[in-house]
């Protein structure tokens, strides 16, 4: 295989094969003008210039610019308005065949070693090399994001999603701090995390412990954890509280008197008309001192015998009614109230008499009275939910059940799908664990979703929408959003949008940029039609694209730079002939003619000029060495040269070209045959592809011709003329000596179609 027209080699033409998408290109009717000053444009005030008194009469009336036959005649498939001569032409290989790859095509392939030597290894796509082997820096917990940055966290499972790293905490493991350099630090059995990131057992007046994600208590001395309540400590200061003295379970009594708890141990103030004449404060004071004959005004005080009680004083006369050897004052005995023998009772508490009605007087600790119809102090307000610690008081927690110990509301079991993350009881259980993308399923259970919005639903995490510029090309909810469609040739702006291979000639690689892919050119060309599929078309050293796209110099176009020059570079004019047409010579049957390049693929040979003659603003030498192609073209530079591909104009090599087919092909059994036809000053070189076939499609043939004129112009003739396969790439037309100038018809990465018959001419300016 053969080095194409173009500094880049690197794919195969199988690559090619499957990337190229080529748009169209035929002859312009109007006439081509280049050179002499002239931008790269239709030359609407070229002269009619006749050629060498032997060759063809060239004619230009000015009622027809185009090729003097009709629709029907000409050999030439023409659109209706003149095309330029390289506008958003691309210079893309033509040929298909996996054989017409250039031999080194491969080392441009390599992958540069991102740390240490990769033995010339090339990487494949999305990888690099790392130390010893080929990484993909987007998944590797080695090599995550570079070479050398490995995913580790304490606790936790690793791992590495689009090039960033990833963990998953290890059971009874949460990340409680959100920082991921520290990796899972809480360990869910302990006292500050239990269960939960929000879980702290309270140690208030005791020694916390966590057992099984529960928070457990081990009380001081003195105090008691008598709500069975772990999580707010040991509450209870069994010294001083009448509600839990000297234990959860004792509750001084408070009949007829105001309890108290000192040492552990209960006590009870009496109130005005009552003592604790037995010394047993449980059952408080039990004693009435006003109207009691054993214990009158005070304990251990008895009336003797014929005598009353009486307003706390011994006496013979009774004011009140006397009931058996008892006066009694029914407006106010318990015992006899409101008539001798009726007694007033009230379970749980103590019963007072009133104005000759049985009421309570107080309630014993623990309980109350919060029904005027039932009697007594009816409601347990240690553990009543409906009435816990007071009447009215009920439990109720959100999500939750509840229940009331010690006359506190306490948190129940947690309605399913519902947990209480927080560690907080006033709220219940806050948390929704079917929804909740941080606690998900179970409390600390955090959603993660790289690069996107992490959800959660029935209980499990899912990804939701990705961030912008990003997208879960794998279908994989676990590493989120993995790629970065703005930078992804693969997924260039959307999944599986794959960036085409463009024109390997003039393009280094195609990259996605701002999620649109776009060719990396070679210096020198720009992709200025912005087709991605033909890469860098245009080259920059050339009209109209004069160091950038769209730039067209009045004069000329330096070759190296872009730079622009009021020199002029010489040039031709295309032009059509008058009737009768010339004739096709048969270069082949000639007298005289030579065969060269019979069955051959990207071959040349070199052989001698017979004659000298004007080429652009160069006289040409005779003996000056032609180098004649099996690709369908020539130049005059005498530099050996195969390439099946090029750009007309194009400072890259080989120029001084004279392409009338120029595309891959496969010459026959006959070859290539040269014959000089004519006497001086009117000879004329014959170079005559004869009956070669496409390389891509050995089913279709086609045989055309060269010819140089000693006056300076220039001949293409087509005999008979294949259909070119889809998508091949052909340049026709002639460059100068510097490849910043040319005539052309078709350009490649355009499709040009040229029928039996046709024909054009170069006439010198």
């Amino acid at each position: 295989m053969i080095e194409p027209k173009a500094p880049l080699r690197a794919l195969s033409a199988g690559l090619l094969l499957t990337t190229l998408s080529l748009v169209g290109c035929s002859f312009p009717t109007s006439e081509f003008g280049l050179g002499g000053g002239a931008s790269d444009v239709p030359d609407a005030q070229a002269q009619d210039l006749p050629l060498a008194t032997d060759a063809p009469v060239l004619d230009a009336p000015p009622s027809d610019l185009g090729l003097d036959a009709p629709p029907s005649d000409l050999g030439l498939d023409a659109p209706e308005t003149d095309v330029s001569d390289d506008a958003g032409a691309a210079d893309v290989p033509g040929d298909a065949g996996a054989a017409d790859v250039p031999d080194d095509a491969g080392d441009a392939a390599d992958a540069a070693d991102a740390t240490g030597d990769s033995g010339d290894v090339p990487c494949p796509t999305g990888q690099v090399w790392c130390v010893d082997a080929c990484v993909d820096t987007d998944t590797s917990a080695a090599h995550c994001g570079r070479c050398g940055n490995q995913c580790s966290a304490a606790n936790a499972a690793s791992a590495c999603s689009a090039g960033a790293c990833s963990f998953t905490c290890s059971p009874g493991y949460a990340d409680c701090n959100g920082v991921a350099s520290d990796g899972c630090e809480a360990d869910l059995s302990s006292a500050a995390t239990c269960g939960s990131c929000m879980t702290r057992c309270d140690a208030t007046h005791g020694t916390a412990s966590c057992a099984a994600g529960a928070c457990a208590i081990a009380c001081a001395a003195g105090y008691g954890n008598c709500d069975g309540n772990a999580a707010n400590g040991c509450e209870a200061s069994l010294q001083t509280d009448v509600a839990h003295c000297g234990s959860c379970t004792v509750a001084c009594a408070n009949t007829n008197g105001t309890p108290s708890c000192a040492a552990g141990a209960c006590a009870i103030a009496c109130a005005a008309g009552y003592g604790n004449c037995d010394g047993n404060a449980a059952n408080g004071c039990e004693a009435s001192t006003s109207a009691d004959p054993a214990n009158c005004g005070a304990c251990g005080t008895r009336c003797a015998s014929g005598q009353s009680c009486v307003r706390g004083a011994c006496t013979t006369i009774c004011p009140y009614t006397m009931c058996g050897v008892a006066c009694v004052d029914l407006a106010t005995s318990v015992t006899n109230c409101g008539a001798c023998g009726r007694t007033c009772t009230a379970p749980n508490g103590t019963a007072r008499c009133s104005a000759g009605v049985c009421g309570i007087a107080t309630c014993n600790a623990g309980y109350a009275d919060c029904s005027s119809t039932i009697a007594g102090c009816e409601v347990n307000t240690t553990n009543d939910v409906a009435n816990c610690g007071r009447c009215g008081t009920r439990c109720a927690f959100p999500n939750a059940a509840a229940s009331c110990s010690g006359g506190a509301c306490l948190l129940g079991a947690c309605n399913p799908g519902y947990a209480n993350c927080d560690g907080v009881a006033s709220n219940g259980c806050e948390t929704d664990l079917r929804t909740s993308a941080t606690n998900c399923g179970a409390c600390s259970n955090r959603c993660s979703a790289p690069n996107g919005t992490p959800t959660c639903a029935a209980g499990a995490c899912g990804l939701g929408a990705c961030n912008a510029g990003y997208a879960n090309c794998d279908g994989v909810a676990t590493n989120g959003c993995e790629v970065n469609t703005t930078a992804d040739v693969n997924n260039c702006g959307a999944c599986r949008t794959v960036c085409p291979a463009a024109s390997v000639w003039f393009t280094g690689s195609v990259a996605c940029v701002a999620s649109a892919c776009t060719p990396v050119c070679n210096p020198g060309y720009a992709s200025c039609d912005g087709v991605v599929a033909n890469g860098c078309e245009a080259s920059i050293n050339t009209n109209p694209s004069c160091g950038a796209c769209g730039r067209t110099c009045t004069g000329s176009c330096s070759a190296t730079g872009g730079a622009c020059s009021s020199a002029t570079t010489g040039g031709y004019n295309r032009v059509f002939y008058r009737f009768p047409p010339p004739v096709f010579i048969d270069a082949c049957a000639a007298a005289g003619s030579q065969r060269f390049m019979p069955n051959l693929d990207d071959s040349s040979v070199r052989l001698p000029l017979p004659f000298g003659m004007r080429f652009w603003n160069t006289s040409v030498p005779v003996n000056t060495q032609v180098n004649i192609t099996s690709n369908g073209w020539l130049s005059l530079n005498g530099v050996a040269s195969q390439s099946y591909v090029g750009l007309l104009p194009d400072p890259a090599a080989p120029n001084w070209t004279v392409a009338p087919y120029l595309t891959d092909l496969y010459t026959s059994a006959t070859g290539v045959c040269v014959a000089t036809i004519g006497v001086a000053p009117s000879r004329r070189f014959v170079v005559e592809w004869f009956d070669a076939v496409f390389l891509a499609d050995r089913a279709r043939h086609v045989t055309f011709e060269a010819i140089l004129n000693e006056g300076g112009t220039i001949e293409f003739y087509y005999d008979t003329m294949a259909a070119p396969p889809t998508g091949q790439n052909i340049a026709v037309g002639i460059e100068n000596q510097l490849g910043n100038a040319a005539v052309t018809v078709c350009t490649p990465g355009t499709a040009c179609t040229i029928a039996s018959g046709g024909r054009v001419g170069y006439a010198v300016q």
